[in-house]
């Protein structure tokens, strides 16, 4: 892998999903996650995908600040995906999955390749671009920047069209409260834990690592169960957005249906500053 940005700040510790977040990283992060305001708002999810012919799968959440800053933390607890085939041995299942208690399946990786938070009025013009009605954006108009039919647009690259692939959107620097490419240009900070920023010259995205499965018996495992992603940004207090991730499983083999246990999970906070 090629992974050359200054940003990466590798830390294998082990810690739990969220417990973890709130606690073993953030020594090298300015204590990022001491304990939030009552104040705050939590948005907290576990992003599934299917299993289609696209390289990335979107997931889009709508928020409002509570605050003038977010933390936001992206975390893949290492799992499995399975085909829903029973075996006995490995030989009975299809590479690259093998024999795990009975069933098919192969412990998985995670990519992201674009993460922005955006402003919902953007949002929503951009997305009736694509003539599709979206609940939370009644009467949004679009905002001339393409349609589904124009290549490279934004809509397009939002993944609200038929593909979403390494494309990302043009969208004005006044509506994006927070974006990171993954392309080593950014000036975005992250606290890493087991993953790295990989890119080249077709690809970038934040490689989520698994670790060790199952986990070593010793109780000390060469690498922690969660690998995680976390960064803080500042917001407009009462300002409407919609933070945007496209994110994949690795393999994305077509075969894998259920991944339940290998979901990522994306948490966000909104509230006072949590660092002097």
């Amino acid at each position: 892998m090629n992974e050359s940005t200054p940003r990466l700040e590798a830390a294998t510790v082990p810690f739990s999903a969220r417990a973890g977040v709130r606690t073993a990283l953030l020594a090298s992060a300015c204590a990022l996650l001491i304990a939030l305001p009552s104040s705050a708002q939590t948005l907290g999810k576990r992003l599934g995908r299917n299993f289609d012919s696209n390289l990335y799968y979107p997931a889009d959440s709508f928020f409002t600040a509570q605050g003038p800053e977010a933390v936001l933390a992206l975390g893949h607890p290492t799992g499995v995906c399975f085909s829903g085939s029973s075996c006995s041995v490995d030989t009975d299942c299809v590479a690259p999955e093998t024999c795990i208690n009975g069933a098919c399946g192969a412990v998985v990786d995670a990519q992201v390749g674009y993460v922005a938070v955006i402003a919902k009025a953007r949002f929503c013009s951009i997305l009736a671009c694509g003539g599709v009605p979206v609940p939370e954006c009644p009467g949004a108009v679009c905002d001339g920047s393409g349609t589904c039919n124009d290549p490279g647009s934004n809509v397009s690259d939002l993944c609200r069209c038929l593909t979403c692939d390494e494309s990302d959107p043009t969208i004005p620097a006044s509506d994006l409260a927070f974006a990171d490419t993954f392309d080593g240009t950014g000036t975005a900070s992250w606290a890493l834990g087991q993953a790295e920023f990989v890119h080249d010259a077709t690809r970038s995205y934040l490689f989520l690592r698994k670790g060790d499965f199952p986990p070593d018996p010793s109780g000390n495992p060469t690498f922690p169960p969660t690998s995680v992603a976390l960064t803080r940004f500042p917001l407009t207090p009462g300002a409407d957005y919609v933070i945007h991730v496209k994110w994949t499983f690795v393999p994305a083999d077509a075969n894998l249906r259920d991944c339940r246990s290998a979901q990522l999970t994306l948490w966000l906070d909104t509230g006072a500053p949590v660092c002097p």
